[in-house]
C-alpha cells in the first residue's frame, strides 16, 4: 500500500505503466538493501509519484553506489564519518554535497540512506544528469574506532550483516546473498 501511485484507469481497466515498473525496481532493490516495509513506505514517500523513470534510476544508481563504497571500506578495513555526493549536469555543470555523520560507519545502508538524503536536498526536478557519485571520506581504521553502543540499540544489527554478506559474496559470488528482512 502507498508504495505506488494509482493505476490509470479506463473503464474498468486499470494500467500501469513505465513509471510503475521503474518504481517496482526501485523497491526490489531496497528489500536487497535491507529495508523493511515500513523504510520502504517512508522512502518512497519522498520520491515524487509524478517523477520520471530517469529519477527513480538516478536514486537506485546511488543505493548501488553506496553499497559498493561500504563494501570497499569493509574490504580494506576502514570506516569513514564524511559521505560526499557528485552530481555532473548534461552540461558539465558540476556540484557536489557532503554532509558528516556522527560516528563512523562501513554500513551500506547508513551511507546509501545519507547519499539520499544529500541528493534529494538539491531538489532536482526533471534535470538532465550525466553522473552522480558517492563517496565516503574521513576514513580511519576500523580497528583504531571506537563504536558508542546506544541505549535499547541491539547487539548485532546491519554492520554484522553486512560483513555476512561480504563473506557469503566472496565465496559464492557477488549478489549472491541479499538481506532478508521482508522474509516472513
Amino acid at each position: 500500500r502507498d508504495m505506488l501511485p494509482p493505476p490509470r484507469r479506463e473503464g474498468r481497466i486499470a494500467m500501469y505503466g513505465a513509471e510503475h515498473l521503474v518504481r517496482l525496481e526501485l523497491i526490489r532493490e531496497l528489500q536487497a538493501h535491507g529495508f523493511t516495509l515500513a523504510a520502504i513506505t517512508s522512502y518512497l514517500a519522498k520520491v515524487p509519484t509524478d517523477g520520471s523513470p530517469d529519477a527513480i534510476r538516478l536514486h537506485r544508481t546511488l543505493l548501488a553506489l553506496a553499497d559498493k563504497a561500504a563494501s570497499r571500506l569493509r574490504a580494506a578495513g576502514l570506516v569513514g564519518r564524511t559521505v560526499s555526493i557528485k552530481v555532473r549536469f548534461a552540461d558539465f555543470t558540476t556540484i557536489s554535497r557532503s554532509r558528516s555523520l556522527r560516528d563512523a560507519t562501513d554500513v551500506s545502508r547508513d551511507i546509501a540512506a545519507l547519499a539520499r538524503e544529500l541528493y534529494d536536498a538539491l531538489g532536482l526536478q526533471r534535470a538532465r544528469v550525466r553522473l552522480v557519485g558517492v563517496r565516503v571520506q574521513g576514513l580511519k581504521d576500523v580497528r583504531q574506532t571506537s563504536r558508542q553502543i546506544r541505549l535499547g540499540e541491539r547487539e548485532n544489527g546491519w554492520r554484522e550483516a553486512d560483513r555476512a554478506i561480504d563473506r557469503a559474496s566472496a565465496r559464492f559470488g557477488a549478489g549472491i546473498v541479499r538481506p532478508a528482512s521482508l522474509v516472513g
